[in-house]
């Protein structure tokens, strides 16, 4: 590995850059103290890694995940791992080069480092994905060994303006770049993206990267540097200055200038577009030149600058001093050698503690001192045959105490028309140095992985359906008993089936399926077919393992089972085009004489960011016994994830409907499994009514003061709307002055929507991030997160009620011309429906996906998913609110002064006479509990109906919302935000002054949201 290192330390201004293809523009200023960086102008958009990675520089943001080993901390922020000794300093959090997130063409593995070869004209990236927590990014570190070429560029994924942020060239190994203050740069989850590039023939050896968090409560700067010298050499300048005692340096900030200077942001002055890392730089120049430093922290204080200092450098040049490094990674005591040319001379630093502990070598090689763990930076000074003129050059490499596993991926088959079921063995994964401890699969390659398990050889092994025509990068991560891990990547390559090939279908019989053991069954897939062809293959997997153990032409098959359990057995056909069919059938295989176990599954959500559901099988029991192991098949696909615990928490990486899966095992080895659905929300709080049932019972705790966190005055008139909050933090809300307005987690607006009249319609945001509402202009529009537009329906009628997202992705509203609609999220309408009145409240939806809608006709309509009528119940007043189901199926409505409730049969269970006029709707908390606000206060009832307690307010509008801890939130119109507990105690209450006309609502994060009459939206919470 060889290092070009000319003047290495020197000024790394950017500069313009053009590439042979002309990829990428690149525009640069040296003027001023904020020297501006190479940006690559692209509208946001974020990408799962699917652009072409050979061709150009990344212009699209990566889409960041919860990795299945990841927890989040109270903000929904994914929490940093263990800080390593390394990097910046003893805070630092490092990131070898060879753990790379996502990278292009040119990049390949070079021990912990990676090594990206930019192709004639083109470039190679390497992206990472570093945590930050919720403090955010403080400083960033790369150490990084130029082999060719100009230089390596840095880009930074900057979320608040959705561009990469680009730095460099640089040709240092170790570039340090402050971020606090600027960006924001973290991903929703709390994680920056950095990405290391090279074009134009150019190559490098990333060998790692760090970051240093900020600390929210430090405001003080550092101490100023002392003692700056400035020292004429050939052809530059070398400053020298004092250290500073600060545990929390990121590094100094260089300023200079052709004359004197006071101020850093002058006319004329520069700065270098990195920190300087140590106390001592060779700065290249042509005349007298002027310096200050100023020291600066990982939280982006800076300090007040130096005493200032200049030189002129001497006539001639230093030398190019050129570097190679045997390897840049090997383990403690490895014998890694550095070899210096270019000068006539060498003195060595090889342990980069700042002292040279070889002097005057004239061979130009030394070994580098590999006796400690963790990033050694070893510096080389090259003299010139008089001993006057000198370079300074580096290198970095990372010395680890434990070898990394290796990951083997197999796919069988990779390749084949859709939809493709793929077997995926990482058998042959292996730790030369210790043992594997766990495993995760990414199966379409986005760098989220989307399972993890333990390293039992029935985790290393999965069976994977593509369903769509595409090239998908599947990935198996192995990890060693010390957390070390590994990646192997393989292509499946899916295509269309053969044009007008049928797939065929596949039928399974068995002549029993379950018995004491041995239990011998046998198998027919008499009845499979392929309307369009003949099936020439049939595949039989006995324990449902993924693996088939038998192959042939015979519809028939039999086999023993002499271990008891829950076996799945699956069958796969295969016709003549090469199209495929699975179909399953379970067999359960006893121990005489004893009693099965009963498996029992809650599946509950967590709160926060949606991706995440409580798994308790805690209630699974065995009659005769004990349960002796719990296994978790978590997208119940036939291969178990995870064994063990009795309760887990497991993260998924997509909105959607999932179904989970337990098998229990008692002490005789007899098997029981149970399924249950989990629907992961697109945002803490993505609709009116909190989720399909309206129930606006609250996965998270709200607030425990009434204190304001901010405000925004953007809008210039009412709030009409409640405000609903995407997984990101977004917040999305309407108002009179017609427009949908998008603000981010701290308040700032984002975009706006302009339409021709008020938006009575609270928002709901889609499985796929896109925003749906109604507006008085009788338009329905699907608005993309960035604020364009989708789709948009005329209805030709006013539509002020909100909208409800199904489990299954659809969208359902109704408006003034009295008609129920079910929109595909394409925007292909699906069904809909006519009753004989206006409707102005959001639908609701159970779990067989049947529709629930009220109409100012006074009936409330039960439709199946399909639109079918199923019945209608006339509650006898106009219905306005939105249609609530509680936990026990029954349906709650609102209408003129009356609480009506229905079974889901529709049959009459209860109701209750309002003893004040209101129009808001209704809250039902997770033990039945009913709540309804009026002009009177707030009343609670339980599950039958009966009148609890009320809590005194002015609650015309308001429509409660309830904490996971089961505290009441809620609005009335003098401008007060109640906290009512669930005894009908107050916790707490803000008076604002200004009308409310909406309910409140509960973001991921436990902070209260809602907008007021004066165009003020409010955050009501803890201000960090």
């Amino acid at each position: 590995m060889r290092s070009y290192c000319h003047l290495s330390g020197g000024p790394l201004r950017p500069v313009l850059l053009m590439l042979a293809l002309a990829l990428s523009t690149i525009v640069s200023s040296c003027g001023g103290n904020n020297a501006s960086v190479p940006q690559q102008q692209a509208d946001i958009t974020l990408t799962a890694g699917k652009q072409d990675p050979a061709a150009e520089w990344p212009s699209t943001l990566p889409l960041d995940g919860v990795q299945p080993w990841e927890q989040l901390d109270g903000n929904g922020k994914v929490i940093p791992a263990a800080r390593n000794a390394s990097g910046i300093n003893l805070f630092s959090d490092f990131t070898p080069g060879v753990e790379r997130f996502s990278s292009s063409t040119g990049s390949t593995d070079n021990g912990e480092a990676c090594r990206l070869d930019a192709p004639t004209g083109s470039v190679a990236w390497a992206i990472y994905r570093l945590s930050s927590g919720s403090e955010g990014p403080g400083v960033l570190a790369v150490d990084a060994n130029l082999l060719s070429g100009k230089g390596y560029f840095v880009g930074i994924a900057d979320y608040g303006s959705g561009r990469w942020e680009w730095h460099g060239p640089f040709s240092d190994n170790h570039v340090r770049l402050s971020l606090a203050g600027s960006g924001p740069f973290a991903s929703p989850f709390g994680n920056i993206f950095a990405c290391v590039l090279v074009g134009g023939d150019s190559s490098c050896d990333v060998v790692g990267l760090s970051t240093n968090p900020i600390e929210p409560d430090n405001t003080e700067a550092p101490p100023v540097p002392e003692g700056l010298l400035a020292q004429a050499m050939p052809g530059a300048v070398l400053l020298n200055w004092q250290d500073i005692d600060a545990a929390d340096l990121a590094g100094y900030r260089i300023y200079h200038s052709n004359s004197e200077f006071i101020n850093g942001n002058a006319a004329g002055v520069s700065r270098l577009d990195s920190l300087e890392g140590r106390n001592e730089l060779l700065f290249p120049a042509t005349g007298e030149t002027f310096f200050r430093i100023s020291a600066v922290d990982t939280s982006g204080n800076e300090s007040a600058l130096s005493e200032i200092a200049s030189a002129v450098p001497q006539a001639g040049s230093p030398p190019l001093l050129g570097l190679d490094l045997s390897k840049p990674s090997g383990l403690l005591l490895d014998d890694i050698s550095l070899t210096a040319s270019g000068a006539a001379s060498y003195d060595f630093d090889i342990d980069g503690d700042g002292s040279f502990d070889i002097a005057g070598n004239t061979s130009g090689v030394a070994n580098v001192d590999s006796t400690r763990l963790g990033i050694i930076r070893p510096r080389v000074r090259g003299w010139d045959s008089e001993g006057v003129a000198f370079s300074l050059g580096a290198v970095s490499l990372v010395i680890g105490g434990n070898s990394r596993p290796v990951a083997s991926l197999l796919a069988s088959p990779s390749t084949g028309v859709a939809p493709l079921t793929v077997n995926l063995d990482g058998s042959q994964s292996t730790d030369f140095d210790g043992t594997l401890a766990g495993t995760a699969w990414d199966f379409d390659g986005d760098g989220i992985f989307d399972s993890m398990g333990d390293a039992q050889p029935a985790s290393l092994l999965k069976m994977n359906e593509y369903g769509t025509a595409g090239v998908f990068n599947a990935k198996l991560r192995v990890s060693d008993n010390l957390g070390a891990w590994d990646v192997d990547t393989v292509a499946i390559v899916v295509t269309e089936g053969g044009v007008g090939n049928q797939p065929p279908t596949a039928t399974l019989q068995v002549d029993q399926s379950s018995g004491d053991l041995p239990l011998t069954v046998g198998f027919s897939a008499f009845g499979s077919q392929d309307p369009d062809g003949s099936i020439v293959e049939f595949a039989w997997d006995w324990d449902g393992d993924g693996l088939y153990d038998a192959v042939g032409e015979s519809t028939n098959a039999s086999h023993t089972y002499t271990e008891p359990g829950v076996f799945t057995m699956r069958l796969r056909v295969e016709d003549n085009d090469g199209a495929r069919a699975t179909t399953t059938e379970e067999i359960t295989v006893t121990v005489p004489g004893n009693l099965s176990p009963v498996a029992d599954l809650i599946v509950t959500d967590v709160g926060g960011e949606p991706f995440s559901v409580s798994l308790d099988g805690s209630g699974s029991l065995d009659p005769d016994g004990s349960i002796v192991n719990y296994e978790w098949d978590f997208e119940n696909d036939g291969v178990y994830d995870g064994y063990g615990s009795s309760s887990l928490v497991h993260t998924y990486a997509k909105v959607g409907k999932y179904t989970a899966r337990l098998r229990v095992t008692d002490d005789s080895g007899a098997q029981d499994t149970v399924l249950a659905e989990a629907w992961i929300r697109p945002g803490p709080w993505f609709s009116f009514g909190f989720d399909t049932r309206n129930s606006a019972q609250c996965t998270v705790d709200g607030p425990s003061s009434g204190s304001v966190a901010w405000t925004n005055s953007d809008a210039t008139d009412w709030y009409l709307t409640a405000a609903v909050i995407a997984a990101d933090g977004t917040i999305y809300i309407g108002n009179k002055d017609n427009r949908l307005y998008a603000f981010n987690s701290i308040g700032q607006q984002q975009w706006y929507v302009q339409t021709a009249d008020d938006i009575n319609s609270t928002p709901v945001i889609g499985h796929d991030g896109a925003i749906y509402f109604g507006s008085n202009d009788g338009k329905f529009r699907a608005i993309n997160p960035d604020g364009t537009l989708r789709w948009f329906y005329n209805s030709g009628a006013p539509i002020t009620a909100p909208a409800t997202v199904g489990e299954d992705g659809r969208i359902y509203f109704g408006g003034y011309d009295d008609t129920l609609y079910a929109f595909n999220p394409d925007g292909t309408l699906s069904w809909s429906y006519t009753t004989a009145g206006n409707i102005e409240g959001a639908p609701a939806i159970d779990q067989s996906g049947n529709v629930y809608v009220g109409s100012n006709d006074g009936k409330i309509y039960k439709l199946d998913s399909n639109g079918g009528f199923i019945w209608e119940f006339l509650t006898g007043g106009s219905i306005s609110s939105t249609v609530t189901l509680d936990s026990s199926g029954n349906v709650l409505v609102r209408t003129t002064g009356v609480v009506v409730a229905v079974d889901e049969s529709g049959v009459f269970a209860w109701s209750y006479l309002v003893p004040f006029a209101g129009v808001g709707s209704i809250a039902t908390a997770a033990d039945g509990a009913v709540y309804i606000c009026h002009l009177g206060g707030m009343d609670a009832l339980n599950s039958s109906g009966v009148f609890q307690w009320s809590y005194p307010m002015s609650g015309l509008y308001a429509t409660p919302s309830i904490g996971n801890n089961g505290v009441i939130y809620t609005l009335d119109e003098t401008g007060t935000v109640f906290a009512v507990n669930p005894n009908g105690s107050l916790g707490w209450s803000n008076d604002i002054g200004s009308d409310f006309y909406n309910r409140a609502t509960i973001g991921g994060d436990g902070k209260l949201y809602a907008g007021n009459r004066d165009g003020i939206l409010f955050c009501f919470g803890p201000t960090t």
